[in-house]
Formats: structure tokens, sequence, C-alpha cells
């Protein structure tokens, strides 16, 4: 069981960012890296499986096409069965990571296009309004919700040493442009997921924040911490 999901035969075998999404017959697991490829360009795959023991055929969903790097993946499916996702992509060496967005119908076609979808630099999020997003770096905590009819992004700068240490809100009705709505929580840790419950007539949203105390070369021991919010707008101290 070490690893759950062995990579394939490859030059380059890293695989990981794993991301389940559940679906009527099972669970469709989407997981980044390379998966056995010949170069070290991350990509999004996906895998089905019913129990985390056995699993499917793999898929390429997502290629890295204009960018040297696509992963992190965070995926939304509606009840209408699309599915809407958030990666980090890396342009180049220099480049500040950013959130770029994907779409499909069915799982199948992405951005109009039958997988695997090769990225371009027009997927990128654009969020104009907000002074500091053009020179941030958002690696890995790049959340999209679905609330009150439109898609709300939760983005992080700030847990590998950025200055800002703010996880950031935007809104959109046609990702991948949104409009900025400000920070809704001060720390140096990264939103990993949103999700919205409700409790006895009560909607809370919860945001889990990953943890990572550590510099790239060590191992960083696992850890996540938790904020709640009533709106989705302010969240309390982790």
């Amino acid at each position: 069981r070490t690893p759950m999901l062995a990579p394939l035969p490859g030059t380059f075998q890293n695989i990981y960012s794993p991301w389940p999404l559940e679906q009527a017959n099972g669970w469709l697991l989407f997981y980044g890296g390379w998966d056995g490829s010949e170069t070290s360009d991350d990509r999004v795959n996906n895998i089905p499986t019913q129990d985390f023991l056995t699993f499917g055929a793999r898929t390429l969903v997502i290629d890295h096409g204009a960018f040297l790097h696509v992963n992190n993946e965070n995926i939304t499916q509606l009840p209408d069965g699309s599915m809407h996702m958030i990666t980090t992509t890396t342009v180049d060496a220099v480049s500040n990571d950013k959130p770029t967005y994907f779409s499909s119908p069915d799982g199948i076609t992405w951005n109009g296009v039958a997988e695997p979808y090769s990225a371009q630099l027009t997927d990128v999020v654009s969020i104009p309004d907000d002074p500091i997003y053009a020179g941030s770096d958002y690696n890995g905590g790049n959340v999209l919700l679905w609330d009150n009819n439109e898609w709300t992004l939760y983005y992080s700068e700030g847990v590998f040493g950025g200055p800002n240490g703010k996880v950031f809100r935007a809104t959109s009705l046609n990702p991948p442009q949104f409009q900025s709505a400000g920070s809704v929580l001060n720390t140096s840790h990264y939103a990993n997921d949103v999700r919205k419950i409700e409790v006895g007539g009560k909607m809370w949203y919860l945001i889990l924040l990953y943890i990572e105390e550590v510099t790239f070369g060590d191992t960083p021991s696992p850890m996540f911490s938790y904020s709640l919010s009533n709106d989705g707008i302010t969240f309390a101290t982790e």
C-alpha cells in the first residue's frame, strides 16, 4: 500500500496532489505530476476507482502546453455534471505561479477540446483590480467554490516566504476573469479547500489550510489547520 498509486514506468515518476471527486459509481481520482513521462513537466491526470484499492485506466486530462507545469488541481462538479478546475501553473523558471481555470461539460471535453487539453496562456486567471496579484506568487493554495450563483476563488500568497501572508477572495460569473473582493484571513498558510455546510439552519464556511514549516529538500510533517466563517468573507483565527 506504499504507494497507494504507483507511477507508471518511465524517466520521471513523481505523482502527487491527489483530488478525489465522488461519482455515482465510485470516485474519479485526479492527480498531478509526471507519472512515467519523458519530461519533468507537471500535468493533470485522472483514474477511476471504487474503493482506492483497485484502479482503472489512467487518462491525461490537462497537458502542460504553454507552461512548464500544471498541477495542484482543485475541482468542483455541479449538479449538471460539469466540472470546473483550478490549478497552479508555472510559465517559466523565473515567472510567478498563477491559478489557471479549466472547465468541462462532461469530464471528457475540457475548454472545448477532447482530453488531453493543452493548457494555454489565456487560461490563466485574471484579477486586474488586485494591485499585488500580477507581481505575487500563488503556488498550490487556489480553491474554487460555487456559492450564491457565482464562482468564488480563494487564492493564497505567503506559505513559502511571500511577504503578504493572506488568503484572498475574488468572484466571477465568467472565469478566468475575476474581480477582487479583498482578503479573508491573515495567515502564511495555503487554502487547500473550502466547503459550505449548513448546521441547524445556520450556514458555515470551513476553510482547510495547509502548513509547511520546512524548506524544499527537507521532509515536512503534514499539518493542517482550519478556520470558520458564517459569510465566506471574514474568517476567524485558525
